[in-house]
């Protein structure tokens, strides 16, 4: 039954004059829907899957869009590659509009086989950009205030950079980093987190796991928000 329905497949897309190959498991830089990466210029790749011995690709499509609505549509708003003759597959260069701190990226991809017909267009694809630039953090630093032997005085980044107290890096114990953080209004993409930090555990909202929802790309509901550091 199912080598019966693959073959109604073949035959209804070499009717269509579609190839019967298929665009599968895109990739940017070498990377399942990457979130936050720091390439301008990403590497996008793909595997091209048919029942025919010898396919060979012999010309490539992408489409990048700036959301799915626009993809679905065929329209590539950040980079449409237009037909290239190549059998390159493999890290093909971005070359669209410059992309800046948190753009989300959405893309898709088809080729033309060796008899010179086009595959369906590939399912579609994500990647995100992270924070470029240094001035792009907006975010204050999360830390208790131990006292210092020293009685140092040194710039104090929780809340108020213009400020300084007896803080003393040096001279401070290791730091619990704990924030709650209330969200009063809508829920919040995974996207919206943008974390810096050198042993952090997880976040946690209301009991759920923040770490698992922004791996999964899950709604985050309100609640109250934890940075839990490492033990």
């Amino acid at each position: 039954m199912r080598a019966s329905l693959f073959f109604c497949l073949a035959s209804a897309q070499f009717a269509s004059g579609l190839s019967a190959a298929t665009v599968n498991s895109l990739r940017c830089e070498y990377l399942k829907d990457p979130l936050g990466i720091d390439a301008v210029h990403p590497g996008l790749s793909w595997v091209i899957e048919s029942s025919r011995r010898g396919e060979v690709q012999t010309a490539y499509q992408i489409l990048v869009a700036s959301s799915p609505q626009a993809l679905a549509k065929n329209r590539g708003d950040l980079w449409g590659s237009g037909k290239v003759a190549s059998s390159q597959s493999v890290q093909v260069p971005y070359s669209g509009k410059p992309l800046t701190s948190r753009m989300r990226c959405y893309w898709k991809a088809r080729i033309w086989d060796k008899d010179g017909k086009p595959t369906p267009w590939s399912q579609p694809a994500l990647w995100t950009i992270g924070l470029l630039d240094e001035h792009d953090w907006k975010g204050c630093w999360i830390g208790a205030r131990p006292g210092t032997p020293s009685g140092k005085r040194v710039a104090l980044f929780n809340g108020d950079p213009t400020k300084t107290g007896p803080v003393d890096p040096a001279d401070a114990p290791a730091v619990l980093l704990r924030r709650q953080v209330t969200l009063h209004k809508r829920p919040i993409r995974a996207t919206d987190i943008s974390v810096g930090w050198v042993t952090m555990n997880s976040i946690s909202t209301a009991g759920v796991s923040v770490t698992t929802c922004w791996i999964r790309r899950s709604p985050i509901t309100r609640g109250a928000c934890f940075m839990s550091p490492m033990t």
